[in-house]
């Protein structure tokens, strides 16, 4: 099973190289700027490895955090080293296109393509509830998936009373 709830157990309990996250935000029509935000928000909150080694998700906004214990986001880098941050920290950037095994940046996420979209989630719109209830993790060809890295992207607008819109999740990998 690879829903959110179960990744994030099975991963504290193993202490694996790829650790799962994923955020829900409202949506933005930019996604680079709405990933910026959230990365903000994380490294206020104090919402990453080192100063949390092992978050649980979903996050809760409403639950106290230490704050940022760094002077900035590039100071978290350097002290989390290669453990990474696990956490939204680790991805700078956003792909224009699906990962296709020919190139693979660190620090990314890529979107998920059409057909790998429709085999996890059933429709190219999938809501809040089937990500946060899907039970397979990963792309459908594990040549093409993120590295430890990077991360997958699923992006729906929502037509329902939350303005949350699922952005980043980094899947079990391997």
């Amino acid at each position: 099973m690879c829903s959110p709830a179960s990744i994030g157990a099975s991963v504290r309990d193993r202490h694996m190289g790829a650790n799962p996250y994923w955020y829900f935000v409202p949506y933005e029509a930019d996604l680079g700027a709405a990933l910026q935000k959230l990365r903000a928000r994380e490294f206020q909150s104090g919402r990453y490895n080192p100063v949390t080694p092992f978050q649980k998700f979903p996050i809760d906004l409403s639950a106290p955090t230490l704050g940022a214990q760094h002077g900035s986001i590039e100071d978290v880098m350097d002290a989390a080293d290669e453990d990474g941050t696990r956490s939204i920290l680790d991805i700078a950037q956003l792909a224009s296109e699906p990962l296709d095994g020919s190139r693979m940046p660190y620090f990314t996420a890529f979107p998920l393509a059409n057909p790998d979209i429709e085999e996890l989630f059933g429709t190219l719109h999938p809501t809040r509830k089937l990500v946060e209830t899907n039970t397979r993790c990963g792309i459908a060809s594990s040549a093409d998936r993120p590295s430890i890295w990077s991360s997958s992207m699923t992006v729906s607008r929502m037509k329902s009373f939350s303005p949350d819109t699922p952005l980043i999740r980094n899947p079990l990998l391997g």
